[in-house]
């Protein structure tokens, strides 16, 4: 896109930013006072830089008095988030990338690393090639990494829970347990060997396709290796049980003594570069920057008083499938969507369509023409990652430099 383009009669016409930028305004402004702040939501993308994200929610915060904002990290990497945040009080991955190297055991459960990762993917295979690595790779399909792993295991579509089940059981059953670990937190412990008392290793090797022998093999390797690592990822964190499955994956490692100990520890993988940015940045209806819960009242003090404004009420606030089940009920009238693609990426049964036709104001900010833009009544003309300065963060948590290295095609601008 080079140009912003306004919807006159049933088509986009390309348009002057400032003409597009005063109707946008003007019809945000309107819909706002006719309905009040909670008739305006605003998903972004992932892909953007921190910059942008930070700026989008509190544009949604301070200027629409808004908390309806949710970005692509929703489908799946915030269920890993949380989950970490719970149980171990951060919300981002604990190893870096010379952790994954120097593993002796890596157990990697849906993902498919080097297609989807395939920087990340390297360390892995170096920690094969290099470092003679355990590598053990769960997944209902057959990927490259597989062929590559010492132990590559084919489950059942959808198993992956009970397959973490399972190792659970048969690190108890072969008493793999790390004394230290467990005999502080006695309660939880009792818990758990309750929680798995009913499941038996020949059912979930029949429920699963996983072998009795490759559950007992898996919880050998992690258990006794002294660097030990889990990499979970689409497979794990995208399903309806995501935020389960990732628990799960840290009671393993903690019964095996792994939290907290040098080289050791539960990560995931991102599809898109900056989510965990999205979340350190507060684009959610539960954060606030810097991954404050948004319900915190120091918290809130804190940026109300930095953005001098009063910040939507505590509690208040939608995310991606609330916000599309609210735009199809007629609660939320203009949608700002910014770099994300809901009409193709979203499945069937979401209703994206239905849910965008009832909108009186849909502004679709992108590099190109999308599907969901062609539905809006502006479309916005942003520049790609090439075309801006900026930073994003790295699954290692650290803060990476973008530059501007072409200058912008057409009218269009960075996000």
């Amino acid at each position: 896109l080079k140009q912003p383009l306004l919807r006159k009669g049933n088509q986009l016409v390309e348009s002057p930013w400032l003409e597009t930028m005063h109707q946008v305004v003007d019809r945000f402004s309107e819909i706002q006072r006719k309905h009040g702040p909670d008739a305006i939501a605003g998903l972004i993308t992932a892909r953007c830089t921190n910059e942008e994200l930070y700026l989008f929610q509190k544009l949604m915060r301070a200027g629409f008095r808004t908390n309806h904002l949710d970005s692509s990290a929703r489908y799946g990497h915030l269920n890993f988030v949380q989950a970490s945040r719970h149980a171990l009080g951060i919300g981002r991955n604990p190893n870096d990338w010379e952790d994954l190297t120097r593993a002796k055991a890596l157990l990697l459960i849906g993902t498919n690393i080097t297609e989807t990762n395939p920087l990340t993917a390297v360390r892995i295979k170096e920690a094969i090639r290099v470092y003679k690595a355990q590598v053990v790779v769960i997944d209902s399909a057959i990927t490259n990494i597989a062929k590559l792993a010492s132990h590559p295991i084919l489950i059942k579509p959808g198993t992956e829970g009970l397959v973490i089940d399972g190792i659970v059981k048969a690190t108890l059953e072969l008493d793999l347990i790390d004394l230290d670990s467990t005999q502080k937190h006695p309660s939880a412990f009792k818990a758990l060997k309750e929680a798995v008392a009913h499941i038996s290793l020949e059912q979930v090797a029949a429920q699963t396709g996983m072998p009795v022998e490759s559950l007992k093999e898996t919880a050998a390797i992690f258990a006794e290796a002294p660097r030990s690592i889990i990499i979970c990822a689409e497979g794990i964190v995208r399903r309806p049980d995501g935020y389960q499955n990732v628990m799960k994956l840290i009671d393993l490692a903690w019964i095996t003594g792994k939290l907290g100990r040098p080289g050791c520890g539960v990560n995931t993988l991102t599809e898109e570069p900056n989510e965990q940015g999205a979340v350190d940045m507060g684009v959610a209806p539960e954060y606030l920057p810097g991954q404050s819960s948004f319900n915190d009242q120091e918290a809130r003090d804190r940026f109300a008083k930095a953005w001098g404004v009063t910040l939507p009420a505590a509690g208040s606030g939608a995310n991606l499938t609330e916000i599309l089940k609210r735009c199809r009920n007629g609660q939320i009238r203009a949608l700002y969507v910014i770099g994300e693609n809901p009409l193709a990426t979203l499945p069937t049964s979401m209703e994206v369509r239905a849910a965008l036709d009832r909108l009186e104001l849909l502004v679709v900010q992108d590099p190109f023409l999308t599907e969901t833009a062609r539905m809006a009544h502006a479309v916005l003309p942003a520049c790609t990652f090439a075309e801006k300065d900026g930073t994003f963060t790295n699954l290692e948590g650290r803060v990476l430099r973008v530059r501007e290295a072409l200058d912008p095609i057409g009218e269009s601008l960075p996000d």
